[in-house]
Order: C-alpha cells, then structure tokens, then sequence
C-alpha cells in the first residue's frame, strides 16, 4: 500500500507541474500590485490557536512515545503561530493605518519566507534522529537554489525594466521564490522518503509525507494563481499552507499510528522467531544438528530461498559451508569453501564484523556469482559470533527484489550470535567429550601402570582415609589383594607401626599425615607388622596434591620394601671390621713381596709402593701426583725409546681399564745402569665393576735375560740336532693321536656325567653343552645353542635376584675368576624351581686372553628338599618329644618329692634323680632342637622389655653358679648403661649359654670375667675365661650348626653343637653381634652386642 501511494503522490505530483507550465502559457497577463489580504485578524488568531493547540498535541505525543517526529512537528506549528503574530501586525487598520510593519521595505516577501521557513526544520529532524547529511545538503541545496533564481529573474526584470511593466521588488521576489522553491522541496520530501525507506526508517517517513502535502497544497494554490494572473492572490496561498499542514499533520499522526502498530507487530514476530530459533538450537550437541537447524531455522524466520552457514576455523583464510538450506549440489559443489577477503561479500563480513547487504548488480565478483547461481536477487550475510570471535557467517538471499529492513539485519545478527554460542556449546561438546575419551584412556593407562609397579602406591584424602591402594602396595601391609587392603581402613592406625630403632610411631607422625599437613616430601622408614603378622621395614615417600586454589586434596605415597637391603647392610656392617684385619695382612704380604708392587687410583696417581718397588725404581716415588710427573722414572721400550707415561701399562690399565700380561720394559737408572723389568697391570674394580684404581707387579729380570742372550749363543748347536727333530716330530704325531683319544674319552665321560657342563664364547654364545645340561635346564639339545646361559633370570638361595654380573659363569668369562661350589636356583622349563651347585672357570689363550668360560652345575634340589623335610622332621619329633617328656618329668618330680621319695628303696630313689636329671637334659636339648628350627624358619619372636641389662646379668651369674662351679665369676659393669629393650628371657638363655661353655673349658680353679661396657650406640657384653681357648681353623665354623672343636671331641664334652649357633641367633634377632677372641692354651672371650636404639 505504501508504495502505492507514493507512486500516486509522484504522479499527481508531475500532472500538476505540466499543469502549471500549461497555464502559464496560455493564461498569463503579466504583473500587478496585490490586493487587498483574504484573511481578517480574527481569522488569522483562529489559526494562530488551533495550531498552538496541534503544537500541544504533538509535545504531549513526543513526551509519552519520545518520537523525535512529533517533537519537529509541534516546532513547526509553534512557527507558524509565529509567523501568524506578524502578520495581524501587518495588517491595516490594527495598528496604524498600513499596519505597523507593513511600510518597511519587502514586507510581504519576508513575511512569506517565515510562512515556508519551517520546512527545513524537517530536513533538521531527519539529520538529528538519522545522522544522513545528504538530507540537510539535499534540502540547503533546494534552498539556495530556489532563492538565487528568484534574485535573479527579479534583478533581469530591474534591468531591463525600461522593456517591462515597472514592478517592485516585494511583488516580483516573493511569488518567484514560491515558485521554484515548491518544487525543490517537492523534490526534497521525495529524496527523504526514498532514503527512509531503503534503510526501514518509519520516523523519516510521517517527515517526509508532512513535507510532501504540504508542497502539494501550496504548489496547487500558487499555480492557480499565476495562472489566473491574479499575483494577489499569493497571500491566500500562503495563508491555505496553514490548512494543508493541518490536514499533513492528521495523515501524518494516523500513519505514524500504523507504523507504531506495524513495528510492534513485526517486533513480536521477531521475538517469536528468535524463541524458536533459540529453542531449536538448545537441545543439539553436534556441530551438524546444530548447523543444519540454524540454516532451517533462520529460512522460516526471514522467509528466505536460501540460508548458508559458513564456519571458518581459527587463523584458516576460507570459511567452509557445514549447513545449508534450499542450496542444490551443484552449488553446494562450487561454493562449499568461500575464501575469507575482499573477493565476496560473506569475506568482508568475516573480517570487519560487520553485516553487509548486496544485491546482484552491486556484490563483489563472487557473491553476484552465487547470487545467479542460487537464482536470488538480494543477499544479506551477518557475522557468527561467540565471546567476541567470530566464527564465521549466516548467508540468506531472497528470491525477490525487496531489500531487507534494518529491523531484518538486526534479527539476523542475533540469530547469528544465538548460532555462535550454539557453534561454540557444540564445540566444546565435542571437546570435552574427546577430554573425556583421552580422560577414560589415560585412567586405564594409569590404571595398568599402577598395578604392575613394583613399589606400593596409596592414595588417602584429608581425613587420612585411604582412596586407593596397588596390588604390591596391599601385599606389603600383609594383604592378600587391593580389595582386602581397601576394606581394611579402620585397622592401619591400629598395626604396630614403629620406627627402624623399634619405637612407636603415632598416626600424626606417618607419612601420609605429614604430607596432608603441607610437607612437600615426607620421607621416613617404618617398620610395620602387617596383617599377615610378618615383620616389614617399608621406605615411604608422601607428597600433597593440590587443587587449583593450591588447597591440599589429596596426599600420594610411594613406598617400597627395604627388609632384605637392611639386612644386608647390616650384615655388612659385620663384616666391615674383619676387612680391615684383611687389609693389613695383605699389606703384610705386599711389603714382604720379592717383586715390585704399586697401587694407583682410578686416575694413575701413585698410593703405594713396598720395598722391592722402591729398590728397583732407585729414585723417590712422587705420591699422588698426575701421571705425567711418571716420566722422571726412565722408563723405556725395550728398543731405548723413552714411554710416554699415558701409555705405560699402569697408565692404562687406571684410565681405560686394560689388563697387561709380560710387558717388557726398561729402566735406566741414575748411575746409567739399564734394568729389564717384566710388568703385568690390571686395573682395580668395586662391586659394582667400576674401575677404583690400578695395581702393577714388576720384576727385575735383568740375569734372565742375560742368561736368555747366552743361550741365544748356544742356537748354533741346535744344527747339531736337527736329525733329532724328525723323532720329535713323530712324537709329536703320538702325542696328538694320544690328544685325540683323550678328546674322545673327554667326550664320553661328558655324555655319561650326570653333571651339566657347558661351554660359551667371548661373546656369551653357547658352544657345547653334555646331554645331562639338556636334562637339568629343560631345553632341547639342538636348542642349546641358542639358549641363554643358565642363571639369566636366577636367584640366590635367599630367594633375592641374582645379578648377571655376580654370576659364576659371568665372573669366570668377564673377570677371569675361578668359582667352585656356588648355589644359584635356575627355573626349569617345566616350571620347577631347581637348586643347581655351579663351578665356572675362565678358558685362557696366551695370546688372546679370556675367549671363553666352561660351567658345570649339579641338581642339589633332592638336598635341599631333604634338608626342609629333615628339619620339618626335628621340628615335629621335638614337639612329640617333648609332650612324652612332659608326662615322664611329671612323674619323676612327683616321686622325688619327700613325701613319695622316702617310702622308696635307696636304689629306686637313685633312679628317680637319674630320670629327672636325664629328664631336664633331654628338654634343654628339645628346647635347643626347637630354636634351631625357628631360627632357620625365621619364626624367631622376641618378647621385648625395657631392662636394667646390668642388674640382669648379676641376677643370671648367681642362677648359674652351678654351672660355673669351681670357677669365681667376677662382673665388671662400666658407669653409663642406660636401659635397654631386649627379650629378658632371651638374653639370660645367650649368657647362660657363654658361662656354662666358660666353666667347662676353663682351667682347673681360675676365674671367669663378665664385662658390661658401653660402645657408641652398642652395650657390649664380655664372657672370659682362661683355658685352653679356640684353635684358628675352628673358629671359623664356631657358630654354625652341630659343629664341635676338636677339643670337645677330643675330650668327650657332650653337648650337640648348638648352643653358639643359637646364641648367634637370638644376639642377631636383636640387631646385634656376636664373636670370639682367642688366644690358644691361654685364654678365650666371647663378646656380644645390643644396640641401644
């Protein structure tokens, strides 16, 4: 309808200028002086209030909706009432005969130009509420124009007034200004209304119909005048302008009415589609569902021919197209990937953010392309935000010429930001769905980690609760599986949990504690008694797990089982003060040594040298210096050349290991005399096979070769013997016939040998191997070649791993060392754990060195599993011994007693006393039996006590003064003894053990010693006593099971062997020692140690 009625508005708009030029042609009669006004005073106060009144009407409009249309509007009829004062001023006979402003010069042209001067004020509305200057230099254009034209037809007419009728310039300028400045602002209102309603603007609209009628109305008049010739009637006109603006204002009120009422229509369908946009959108996770409805949501809002979602990823220079709607494949083919630049209208928008419109004559190159392509002939494209990136872009065309409203951008840009955020909601869908996947993947990584880790893992929260605990982890609290361990909560804090000294350690104080309070690295050693009851020393490292905020969540314990490592320091701790002793007989033995000896360090500086060395060098020996200061020495090849000292053999074999066998050398002494020395090197290795230093052993060999280069001289006799060597040579054949029947004797002894033998190379490879190496390890004869030595995967009897490095067969072939009789348990193939006696030596080429290594091993397994039954055995026949012996001490003290014992013949009361002492014999060794068997076991229990260690011992000499009669026992206690926690009972079973052996062994009438002194953390405990003491080659076995001295043998002391073999036992069950010092035929002492912590 709108466009309608403009097109009318146009028409009748054209027919009324052809009008005019027509009249002017045809009726015009030249110019004369205006008549008298149409329109009294009371008329003009009439219109004066009636457009007050409309003026109200429109403020009050402008204050309730806040339309700066009404606002103008009331501005121009306050104008008008204005200009209506000026002229019942003008107006004869009000004031004064002419009127008070009617004699000034050009009063009716002035009074006309503030008759029409409202209408720029619409041209100023347009540019206040839309900021379009082409409006206002539209409208300022029309303006000037109109007047200059005026000022010009009025100053032709001066000119050639002597041609024209004479008029005057308030008659010529005004009707001339009217007249063309009518059509300019025709023109005007025409140029507003075109440019609101491209841009969808309905304010700009009532402006431009009030300008538009009003031009109408007074271009109608004016016509009709001219063309009558009737120039006085041009107050008239301008007098009807006032009732034409009445008649605009109402249209324009009533259209604006209907704009109100259209907008509001329009913005609730707006909303509507935006609801359902939003509603379409918000169930969808997937970047497809979510583009695919977009693009059919977005076609039913706008509806559109087609809708394009076009995504372009972050940095990428195109933007792809994941959804479309009405699009065939053919375009779908050509236009599916858009390039993100000035080429397409979609390209600008994704690089300004801003939403763009074109139509298919004014679109970049690409975009009139798929314009044509899609059949549409207006595009629009908006941005596809989310959190101020953009996306991408939403592509709509219409079919139809018909632009789209600001109000349509608008609703497509807010669908694009609800696409954005459903865009970004997908993406992070799909994000956190592939977080939850790896999430998933790395907790069963982890998961498979943990439970094969060879350490112990838990997991506990704030409240010292443990979350999670690994399969080695609950074994070594005793559990039999993580499940177990798990249940088992409330029973950690109440396992007897101590330190490594044995004292109690409280819940506050474990690991996992320390760590929930803050402590970065809790580190401690706990001995624990686990739920299996068996004693553990566990190393636990804690460390806290914090949250974001840095809030302690969780703590984390690493632990893991240093029992066997203890030990074994603790067994080497034993054995540090017998290396000593060790240490200075070898220096004995190396400064007795007939040939030179030096020891360097791993860098060849010199430690030591004996005697002999410093004989032969005949000059001081600089003691830790570098190896270059060895030059000063003279030593030389055997040529005369002088060493340089990074090649002497000592040199080489500190720094690179290298092992040197009957190297010649020479040196020159200071008086010039030249020595031969024969040198052989070797460097020095720890445990662990890294090179510590480098020993040298040399001999002056000088009469040797003296003696060689005399024989040299005798060669020539040998031509005397060649005939001698043709024998030698068939004695040579017979001996190698003899070698071979030696090899083939070899060979079958091997094949009937019920011991493995077998043979490797340099390189570890198995050579040879008997028939019984197949048998013992389980694998195929024709396999052995390509079999790993024996040993790899082995263990110590212990049940520890065996390093490959300390294995028989590896020392022989990499060390050259020979080894006899060493247990190593092997896995059979079927299985079964086997206990194999190895001897391993290396095979030695004079030339090559070590090329190989020979191992042969026997099955001891039937030995082992007889010592397990046999001790099984003692252990079940003591047991049963001793539950008879209870029944036959009972009735023997039963009879002994005074009561019973005195109604007894003589001979059956020496019976009874037989069989009660025989009885308490017989237990002491069941009770002996039993602890050897707990002992081997490792069942051994102590019941500890904290004890006056001193007050027990006095207590435990006057028990045992039987045992030591005939011998004083005389206790020594030095000041200091703290208190110490031991098995009291233990500890008087050790003592009573040392005393009785003191009285026996001890000679006639001499006195036992018993000290008891502090050393360091230890009390060592002293038993002395003065006899025949213990041979050297029987103290080494002293303390070992069923061993007896030849003294004891000797003189048929009874007893089993067992009573030291225990008593070492029990003192190491304590953490301590126990040795002997003895001097033969004068004194023996046996000394023991309890640690104090």
């Amino acid at each position: 309808m709108r466009d309608n009625l403009i097109r009318a508005t146009v028409g009748i708009a054209v027919a009324l200028a052809l009008l005019t030029i027509a009249s002017l042609i045809l009726f015009g009669k030249g110019f004369s002086l205006p008549a008298a006004p149409w329109f009294p005073p009371t008329t003009q106060a009439f219109i004066i209030l009636s457009g007050l009144a409309v003026a109200v009407l429109c403020f009050g409009r402008f204050q309730a909706t806040g339309r700066p249309s009404t606002f103008w509007a009331g501005l121009i009829f306050v104008w008008n009432g204005i200009v209506g004062v000026f002229y019942i001023l003008a107006w004869p006979g009000v004031f004064g005969e002419f009127g008070v402003i009617s004699q000034l010069p050009g009063t009716s042209a002035w009074l006309f130009v503030l008759a029409v001067s409202p209408l720029p004020f619409l041209g100023i509305a347009a540019f206040v509420h839309h900021p379009a200057r082409l409006n206002v230099l539209l409208h300022l254009a029309t303006y000037a124009l109109a007047a200059s034209l005026s000022a010009l037809v009025s100053l032709l007419l001066v000119v050639f007034e002597e041609r024209l009728p004479v008029i005057v310039i308030d008659t010529t300028f005004t009707p001339l200004l009217l007249y063309w400045q009518i059509p300019m602002i025709g023109l005007f209102a025409l140029g507003a209304m075109a440019l609101a309603r491209r841009r969808g603007r309905e304010d700009d609209h009532f402006l431009g119909y009030l300008s538009l009628f009003l031009t109408l109305l007074a271009f109608v008049m004016v016509t009709v005048v001219i063309a009558g010739g009737r120039y006085d009637l041009w107050w008239f006109a301008s007098r009807f302008l006032y009732a034409g603006s009445y008649v605009a204002l109402l249209f324009g009120l009533l259209q604006e009415g209907y704009s109100l009422y259209h907008a509001e229509q329009v913005r609730a369908r707006h909303l509507a589609l935006l609801n359902d946009v939003a509603r379409a959108l918000g169930t969808l996770a997937s970047l497809e569902e979510v583009g695919q409805s977009a693009a059919e949501a977005t076609a039913r809002a706008m509806g559109a021919k087609s809708v394009g979602l076009f995504l372009r990823e972050e940095g990428a220079d195109s933007a792809s197209l994941v959804s479309s709607y009405g699009m065939d494949q053919r375009f779908l083919d050509k236009f599916r990937i858009v390039p993100v630049d000035e080429s397409s209208l979609l390209g600008q928008v994704i690089m300004s953010g801003r939403p763009g419109t074109a139509e298919v004559g004014e679109a970049p190159p690409l975009t009139v392309e798929a314009l044509r392509a899609l059949g549409a002939r207006i595009f629009v494209a908006v941005p596809v935000r989310s959190r101020g990136r953009i996306l991408g872009a939403l592509a709509v065309s219409r079919a139809t010429k018909e632009m789209f409203a600001d109000e349509d951008v608008r609703l497509l840009s807010s669908i694009g930001d609800q696409i954005g955020a459903a865009v970004e909601n997908a993406r992070l869908f799909q994000q956190a769905q592939e977080a939850r996947d790896t999430a998933e993947r790395l907790a069963t990584e982890l998961n498979a980690v943990v439970e094969t880790m060879a350490e112990g893992l838990a997991i506990g929260d704030r409240s010292g609760r443990v979350l999670r605990i690994n399969r080695a982890g609950s074994q070594m609290f005793g559990f039999r599986s993580p499940e177990e361990a798990f249940e088992a909560q409330e029973e950690y804090r109440v396992m007897n949990v101590r330190r490594p000294d044995g004292s109690p350690l409280p819940f506050e104080e474990w690991p996992l504690t320390r760590a929930l309070r803050g402590e970065e690295r809790a580190e401690q050693e706990i001995l624990l008694t686990g739920a299996d009851g068996e004693e553990r020393i566990l190393s636990f490292v804690a460390s806290p797990v914090r949250d974001q905020l840095g809030n302690i969540v969780l703590a984390l314990n690493v632990f893991h089982d240093v029992t066997e490592r203890r030990r074994a320091e603790a067994e080497r701790e034993r054995l540090s003060g017998g290396l000593e002793i060790e240490r200075n007989r070898l220096l004995a033995v190396i400064g007795n040594a007939s040939v030179g000896i030096v020891v360097s360090d791993e860098r060849a500086r010199v430690l030591l040298t004996n005697p002999e060395a410093d004989r032969i060098y005949a000059r001081p020996v600089l003691y830790g210096q570098e190896y270059e200061t060895h030059a000063a020495l003279q030593l030389r090849y055997p040529d005369g050349i002088p060493y340089d000292p990074r090649d002497l053999p000592l040199t080489r074999s500190a720094l690179d290991g290298e092992t040197f066998t009957g190297v010649d050398m020479v040196i020159v002494w200071p008086d010039g005399e030249r020595r031969d020395l024969l040198v052989n090197s070797s460097p020095i290795r720890d445990g662990e096979g890294n090179i510590v230093g480098a020993v040298g052993v040399f001999q002056d060999i000088t009469e040797r070769k003296r003696a060689e280069a005399e024989r040299e001289q005798l060669l020539a006799q040998m031509q005397r013997i060649n005939e001698q060597l043709v024998v030698t040579g068939l004695q040579v054949k017979e001996q190698a016939e003899t070698l071979a029947d030696e090899r083939r004797r070899l060979e079958t002894i091997l094949e009937i040998t019920p011991v493995g033998v077998m043979v490797v190379d340099s390189q570890e490879r198995v050579t040879a191997a008997n028939p019984s190496t197949e048998f013992l390890l389980g694998v195929p004869k024709e396999q052995i070649g390509i079999t790993p030595p024996p040993g790899y995967g082995a263990l110590r009897p212990t049940g520890e791993p065996y390093p490959v490095e300390d294995l028989p067969l590896t020392r022989a072939l990499r060390r050259g060392e020979t080894s006899f009789g060493e247990e190593v348990v092997v896995t059979h193939a079927n299985g079964k754990k086997l206990h194999l006696l190895a001897s391993a030596a290396p095979i030695v080429d004079p030339v090559e060195g070590i090329i190989g290594a020979v191992v042969a091993f026997i099955d001891i397994t039937p030995l082992r599993d007889l010592e397990q039954q046999r001790e099984e055995f003692v252990s079940i026949i003591a047991h049963d011994l001793r539950n008879a012996l209870t029944s036959v001490k009972g009735f023997a003290d039963l009879m002994a007693r005074p009561a019973t014992r005195d109604t007894l013949p003589r001979t059956a009361q020496r019976a009874v006393e037989g069989i009660s002492s025989g009885s308490r014999r017989l237990d002491r060794m069941i009770a002996d039996l039993l602890d050897v068997s707990r002992i081997e076991a490792r069942r051994l229990t102590l019941q500890r006590e904290q004890i006056d260690l001193p007050r027990l011992v006095q207590d435990i000499v006057q028990r045992t003064e039987e045992l030591t009669k005939g011998h004083p026992v005389k206790v020594e206690v030095r000041d200091g003894i703290p208190r110490i926690e031991v098995d009291p009972d233990r500890a008087e079973q050790i003592l009573v053990n040392l005393l009785s052996n003191a009285g026996k062994y001890s000679y006639p009438d001499t006195e036992i010693t018993v000290e008891v002194e502090r050393r360091g953390n230890d009390v060592m405990v002293s038993v002395t006593n003065l006899g025949p003491g213990v041979l050297p080659e029987d103290q080494e076995n002293l303390f070992t099971r069923f061993h007896r001295t030849r003294q004891a043998k000797e003189e048929k002391v009874p007893g089993l062997g067992l009573g030291l073999y225990i008593a070492k036992g029990l003192v190491e069950a304590h953490g301590g020692r126990i040795w002997i010092e003895s001097e033969p035929r004068n004194f023996a002492t046996f000394r023991l140690t309890l640690p104090l912590d």
